[in-house]
């Protein structure tokens, strides 16, 4: 039985190991800032808060922006 799934590596955007660490932290800290704004606007609206598809799409893209160049999609 042969495997039918192939899988091609996506080249490294950042290859310099220190440049990507600081990209992550980066992404860390806009990551959190992401949330705190998702928490802002929830408590002002008085909505109660529902985890959507949307939000964790857009919690992807923002931690692995310039990291990776499937961020914010599914795989």
């Amino acid at each position: 039985m042969s495997d039918r799934h192939t899988k091609s590596d996506e080249p490294d955007l950042i290859t310099d190991a220190t440049a990507r660490a600081e990209r992550e932290a980066t992404n860390a800290v806009n990551q959190f800032d992401l949330v705190l704004d998702m928490i802002d606007e929830v408590a002002r609206s008085g909505r109660p808060f529902r985890l959507r598809t949307g939000t964790i799409l857009k919690l992807h893209e923002t931690a692995l922006a310039g990291i990776d160049s499937r961020a914010g999609a599914f795989r």
